[in-house]
Formats: C-alpha cells, structure tokens, sequence
C-alpha cells in the first residue's frame, strides 16, 4: 500500500503544478503597456544613433531572446551522417532515395546475441 499512496501524492502534486490552461479571447487578458524602446533598461533614453547601436538594441535582443525566440543551440560537439541505402532509380527514374542515419555523438551501432531462455541463477 505504501506505493499506491505514493502514487497518489505523485498524480496530486503533478495536477496542482499543472500550468492554467492558456486565453485565446484578447478581452480576458490583462492590461499592459509596452515599454518605451528608446529607453534604456537603466531608465536612459536613446538620443543617438550609438547608443542604439551600443546599448539599447543589445538589450532588446537579449530580452527577445531570453523572454521570446529562445537562444539557438549551438554546433554539436559531434555530427555525422551516414549513408544506410541508396536507391538511384526511385519513383521510376526520378529521384534519388537515401534512407541516411544522422548521429550526434559518436557511437557505434551494435549487435547483442542474447539467450531465448532465461538462465538460472
């Protein structure tokens, strides 16, 4: 019995975390205004053309990229692709078909010989 009150509490936590379901009507949405983009996120304001460039558009990229788009991965450590079978006459001559295999990190593919039955012991 320990483990069905376990799992209860587990299924009670993870409905209580769930997120509230997100608001497709505009009308329900709270009010907000945007910030002014010329000002600076110390309160300065933009008055040239350099601090634009130096100051306030790496600001607005940071928070895009931190509270919007999401900041895009970089290269992996280990890419390959490896060609499994080649089919040069597919679709009747008009294609070339490739069943490829793309890795992300260099291990190998592997064959295991294991028994039908289970041994004792």
């Amino acid at each position: 019995m320990p483990s069905l009150s376990l799992l209860t509490a587990t299924l009670l936590a993870a409905a209580l975390a769930a997120p509230p379901p997100p608001n497709y009507d505009e009308a329900k949405a709270p009010a907000y205004t945007l910030p002014d983009p010329l000002v600076c996120s110390d309160g300065t304001k933009v008055s040239t053309p350099e601090q634009w460039r130096e100051k306030r558009r790496p600001e607005l990229l940071d928070l895009f990229s931190t509270q919007v788009y999401g900041v895009t991965p970089g290269k992996p450590a280990f890419f390959q692709v490896v060609e499994k079978e080649r089919e040069d006459n597919a679709l009747g001559g008009t294609a070339i078909r490739k069943q490829i295999s793309i890795r992300l990190s260099p291990s190998a593919d592997r064959c295991a010989d294991l028994p039908a039955k289970e041994c004792g012991g």
